[in-house]
């Protein structure tokens, strides 16, 4: 004859072994979902003149997270009255407007020529003059931070920069 206290007692174990793997399973899936919060920076900004559209400029920066969560460049706007701003980027060789910069957590983002960068267009003629402006990116879950930037020297022909 078996003795049911005894079945009982390993049908009980059994349960609360596996409520207790089952319950350590869906704790580590809600961790692997819960993101941090982004730490956003902003460096080494600076504009330059287009010197082949007239009118327009490009600024490029490295944006650093030093955050545990991801954020995104959504939009950028100067206080430059009746100009226009754009997020821009590469591809296929060819420079196109684009929604968004991807920031991942824990790195830094270089907006750079023949990369991600921000294209104003419609400036005053003298922004070539060497007149500084603001200029407020949005992010996704960092908001808004307002930059200051500085024009670098306008290239007299086509642009020698280095691209690393």
């Amino acid at each position: 004859m078996r003795d049911r206290g005894k079945d009982r007692g390993v049908e009980n174990t059994f349960l609360r072994h596996y409520l207790i793997v089952l319950l350590a399973a869906y704790a580590l899936s809600a961790a692997g979902c819960i993101q941090g919060a982004p730490a956003i920076t902003i460096e080494g900004q600076e504009a330059i003149s287009s010197p082949v559209i007239v009118g327009a400029g490009s600024v490029f920066m490295r944006i650093v997270n030093a955050g545990s969560g991801d954020d995104t460049l959504l939009a950028a706007r100067t206080d430059i009255p009746g100009t226009v701003v754009e997020l821009h980027d590469f591809r296929n060789g060819r420079m196109v407007r684009t929604n968004s910069v991807r920031i991942p957590s824990k790195s830094t983002v270089r907006l750079r020529p023949a990369g991600p960068h921000i294209m104003i267009f419609k400036l005053p003629k003298d922004m070539k003059k060497g007149r500084g402006f603001r200029l407020t990116l949005m992010f996704e879950k960092s908001g808004e931070r307002e930059i200051s930037i500085a024009p670098a020297a306008v290239p007299s022909g086509p642009s020698k920069r280095v691209i690393n």
